[in-house]
């Protein structure tokens, strides 16, 4: 399991027609085998960018550079160059990908796959450094704002796991009212704490 570098290759508005966004933000949205780039102030695809089999989630790095897509069916994560809109890599992986989260400092990219498996990349080489057994079809999952921990959500479960991201154990788990399908973070503390 590791990394491949890709050659370029876009389909719709490549590199070379992409202009700065109206507003300066972007969304990237998961469609059949490709990601759409939109910009926000125009509301017009500026770009679609090919990618593996049934991209099923996305995840932009901290600082913009980079995005990462969950391809379930083809096994795999796409990397693609957020300046060029071209993909870079191809993660191969053990599993199904299902769920992404990017650390805070952005050197590691946390992979739920269906094996029940949280496979940790370093985001500098786009190699799987480990995989972390953790235990049912994960759903979601999302960093701290720290970085040191990862909360998980899992199909079929009533409650949300925290797994520290320095042992790469389980330290927690909340217990919620109904199935949990997706969790994020406040950008910061909650006010007055």
């Amino acid at each position: 399991m590791g990394g491949e570098r890709a050659g370029g290759g876009v389909a719709a508005g490549g590199p070379a027609a992409r202009r700065a966004p109206a507003v300066g933000y972007l969304a990237y949205v998961a469609e059949n085998r490709a990601v759409s780039v939109i910009d926000t102030g125009t509301r017009e695809v500026m770009s679609r960018i090919p990618v593996g089999a049934d991209p099923v989630a996305v995840q932009v790095s901290p600082e913009g550079r980079r995005v990462y897509v969950a391809n379930e069916r083809s096994d795999t994560i796409s990397v693609l160059d957020a300046t060029r809109d071209e993909p870079i890599a191809t993660i191969h992986l053990g599993g199904s990908p299902r769920a992404l989260a990017v650390a805070p400092d952005g050197r590691s990219l946390y992979v739920g796959e269906q094996s029940e498996e949280v496979a940790v990349v370093d985001t500098a080489t786009d190699r799987v450094l480990r995989s972390v057994h953790v235990g049912g079809d994960l759903a979601a999952m999302a960093a701290s704002p720290d970085g040191r921990e990862l909360y998980l959500t899992r199909s079929g479960s009533r409650a949300v796991e925290v797994l520290s991201t320095a042992t790469d154990r389980i330290v927690g788990e909340v217990q919620i009212g109904h199935l949990p399908d997706a969790v994020a973070f406040s950008p910061s503390p909650l006010l007055g704490s």
